[in-house]
């Protein structure tokens, strides 16, 4: 950045510490002629186009001259129109935001620790603006507007914090729920008997062994204390 010197016409005398006069600010740019410069002409030039703060026309003497002069410089160059593109890259904490399409206004965003920054990287002369209020209630707002001003787009990002159980939800989860109890008995078994033709009088026969089962009786208990 410069500000124009006030002696333009000879600023080397003037404001030495200028950045015009230091040889590494400047850059030299080919160039055609329609014809040879001579005295008392009107000569026309072009060069390709560049973009500039500043640009200057350097004359320097020839050795069999006394001096060099030129009366008038004009600069002209073809009309360009604004760009329409409102394309730029949404991006949350660096990363693009996810899915994102120029047509599609509504986001969520999932995030864990520190509250993320919405940023916007633009191309073609966007000019960009995020509201972030700070506050997870109300989603970020982003504008896009175009070169030309034609163009708007809005985007609302919700931010939204995660909420990891704790331990000690997870403890008094599992506090509230009742509890079994339970107490097991022997349980006896019953005998059967079967007439059978076959024996004679008096006598038996053991078909299958008897066996002493186990009675498990369930009791819940409320966190109470209450069955």
């Amino acid at each position: 950045d410069f500000e124009v010197p006030t002696y333009y016409s000879n600023y080397q005398a003037y404001d030495a510490a200028h950045p015009f006069n230091n040889p590494e600010n400047w850059e030299a740019v080919p160039y055609r002629a329609d014809k040879d410069i001579a005295a008392g002409d009107e000569i026309n030039v072009t060069f390709i186009a560049v973009k500039a703060k500043a640009m200057r026309w350097r004359m320097e003497r020839k050795v069999d001259k006394r001096g060099v002069a030129m009366i008038e410089m004009t600069f002209l160059a073809p009309s360009e129109l604004p760009q329409e593109s409102t394309q730029s890259k949404l991006l949350v904490d660096g990363k693009e935001l996810p899915d994102f399409s120029e047509n599609r206004q509504d986001y969520q965003v999932t995030y864990s620790g520190q509250r993320p920054k919405v940023s916007v990287e633009e191309t073609d002369q966007v000019a960009s603006t995020v509201v972030d209020s700070g506050d997870d209630s109300l989603p970020v707002l982003v504008r896009l507007v175009s070169e030309s001003g034609k163009q708007v787009k809005e985007y609302r990002i919700q931010l939204t914090k995660e909420k990891p159980v704790s331990e000690k939800t997870v403890a008094a989860v599992q506090e509230e729920l009742p509890k079994l109890e339970f107490v097991e008995k022997d349980l006896a078994y019953k005998t059967v008997e079967k007439k059978d033709s076959t024996l004679y009088l008096g006598e038996t026969r053991v078909e299958q062994e008897g066996k002493v089962g186990k009675e498990r009786i369930f009791t819940a208990v409320n966190p109470d204390g209450g069955k």
